[in-house]
C-alpha cells in the first residue's frame, strides 16, 4: 500500500488539483481519497481503480519475488546484486528524500544513475559487460512538486549477450551507481526495480 499511496499522492500533486477537486473528478468521496493517500489498507478495489484510471493505470497482480529496492545514502553510493540467469531489469521509479526541500530539483538535474550488467565465467573472468546511464534531469518537469519519478525503463541486454557455450557463463552482477548527487546526512535516493529473468 505504501507504493500505491505514494503513486497517487505524487500523481495528484502533478495535476495541481486539491483533494476535493480530484475526488470529484474521479467520482470518489473526499474521505476515500484521503484514506488512499494515507495508505489505509481496507479500501474498495473498484474505487481504487477509479482513482488509478485518472492516470491511465489499474490494480493488477505483482510478482513480489521480482521486486527490489535499492537505497543510496551519504555512505552508500553503489549497490550490486548477483543473479544466476541473465537479468532483464525494469526500473519502475526513483524517489528522493531531500533535506533541502526547495532545492531538490536543481540537485537532481545533473545526477545520473548508471546501471552496469556484467557476466562472469566460473573462473571469475569477465565475459561481457553492458552499461547504461540514465540522466535524472530528463524526468524533471517544471512543476514537479514531489521528488518521485516514474522511470519505467527496461534495461534489456538483447541478442548480443548470447554465448555459444552456455556452460561458460556462471553468474551475472547488476551494479547501480549514482553520480552527480552529493547525498547529505539523512538523505536517501531509492530505486524500485524488477528483474524478469
Amino acid at each position: 500500500m505504501e507504493r500505491l499511496k505514494t503513486f497517487v499522492k505524487s500523481k495528484r500533486g502533478q495535476t495541481r488539483m486539491t483533494q476535493q477537486e480530484f475526488a470529484d473528478r474521479a467520482g470518489v468521496s473526499l474521505s476515500f481519497l484521503r484514506a488512499l493517500e494515507q495508505g489505509k489498507t481496507n479500501l474498495n478495489m473498484v474505487k481504487v481503480n477509479q482513482v488509478l484510471a485518472m492516470f491511465g493505470h489499474e490494480l493488477g497482480p505483482v510478482d513480489l519475488q521480482a521486486e527490489h529496492s535499492t537505497v543510496f545514502d551519504s555512505n552508500n553510493r553503489e549497490v550490486s546484486y548477483t543473479y544466476k540467469d541473465k537479468p532483464r531489469i525494469f526500473i519502475d521509479r526513483i524517489s528522493f528524500s531531500p533535506t533541502d526541500t526547495p532545492e531538490w530539483s536543481n540537485r537532481l538535474f545533473s545526477a545520473a544513475l548508471t546501471v552496469t550488467i556484467t557476466c562472469w565465467s566460473t573462473q571469475k573472468k569477465m565475459l561481457m559487460q553492458y552499461q547504461q546511464e540514465i540522466a535524472l534531469g530528463q524526468f524533471l518537469e517544471p512543476n514537479s512538486l514531489y521528488p518521485i519519478f516514474e522511470i519505467e525503463r527496461e534495461i534489456n541486454l538483447g541478442d548480443e549477450f548470447r554465448f555459444p557455450n552456455a556452460r561458460e557463463q556462471h553468474e551475472w552482477t547488476v551494479k547501480f551507481n549514482i553520480d552527480g548527487l552529493n547525498l547529505q546526512h539523512n538523505e536517501v535516493l531509492k530505486i524500485d526495480f524488477k528483474n524478469f529473468s
